[in-house]
């Protein structure tokens, strides 16, 4: 009975040794569980990011902010992939794409996907609509579409972290499909909302999250800054005090950055079915 008491004793302080003795290193099953990086990855982060635009656009100002978007995120060591979605059959090339891109690096890679370009809210249930110009004097050519919930789905379903960036009028009408699935498949036929919208079956896989920052909310338009504060955000992001960036703390940055300027929109950001705990964060690479 006596050994049986001390026990107790003694494996706490052989604990405690442990702990201090590995203290700041993150190898053990239970720092892995707190920092939500599932077992099998990479020891350190990476970090990948997939520029989405049309191939055809009436936005003169999008090669300059695509590229300082680019600088911004090789900056902290991001591997860079711009994809130019076709006119053509956009959706199957969108899908293809995507299907590549959201197996990228391995399940510890933290991956972030930018649209840049038109966005309204549909008339016939669809939600968000991606579409590639305006059809106008200048600009006969038919455009192309893409809604944002037929691509939506692969992105729940990945099984890494993913952070979504929508720099698009109307953007904040991508959250319906989420309002949907919380609804349930009946609720989804009966909310004013989601009316419309069919249930997505698809979940999110159990460990990863995924959080979406958009420019605007519904039916509001925007003149671009959000890809500005964006680019301003990661370019004064003091590598040396900090290893990551939550996309939370990266989204009151930008909304504190567009005050300063005076937007009248600021971006808007959930977390995707918000059934997980956990938050996408950010990691910078860094040589060493």
């Amino acid at each position: 009975m006596y050994g049986q008491q001390r026990i107790p004793r003694y494996q706490q302080v052989y604990d405690d040794a442990l702990r201090r003795a590995t203290r700041g290193r993150r190898v053990d099953k239970e720092a892995r569980r707190r920092r939500k990086l599932p077992l099998g990855g990479s020891a350190v982060p990476q970090g990948h990011i997939l520029i989405l635009q049309f191939a055809y656009h009436d936005f003169p100002e999008m090669p300059e902010i695509t590229n300082q978007i680019q600088a911004a995120f090789q900056r902290i060591g991001f591997e860079v992939t711009d994809f130019r979605i076709p006119m053509r059959n956009p959706l199957y090339h969108l899908e293809n794409k995507l299907a590549q891109f959201l197996k990228s690096g391995d399940r510890n890679t933290v991956l972030m996907i930018y649209y840049g370009g038109h966005g309204y809210v549909d008339n016939y249930g669809r939600g968000l609509m991606w579409q590639s110009h305006n059809v106008n004097a200048k600009f006969r050519a038919a455009p192309a579409h893409v809604a944002w919930r037929h691509i939506r789905k692969y992105i729940v379903a990945a099984e890494r972290n993913v952070g979504i960036i929508l720099d698009c009028c109307s953007a904040g009408a991508a959250v319906i499909p989420s309002i949907a699935e919380r609804a349930g498949p009946q609720g989804a036929g009966t909310t004013a909302a989601a009316r419309g919208l069919e249930y997505n079956k698809l979940q999110p896989r159990r460990g990863y999250q995924k959080e979406v920052i958009a420019a605007a909310g519904w039916g509001v338009e925007t003149t671009g800054g959000t890809s500005k504060a964006l680019c301003s955000v990661l370019n004064n992001w003091d590598l040396d005090q900090e290893d990551s960036l939550s996309v939370e703390t990266l989204h009151e940055r930008m909304v504190h950055f567009l005050a300063r300027e005076g937007q009248d929109s600021q971006p808007v950001r959930w977390r995707e079915m918000n059934t997980i705990d956990g938050r996408v964060r950010i990691p910078h690479i860094r040589q060493r």
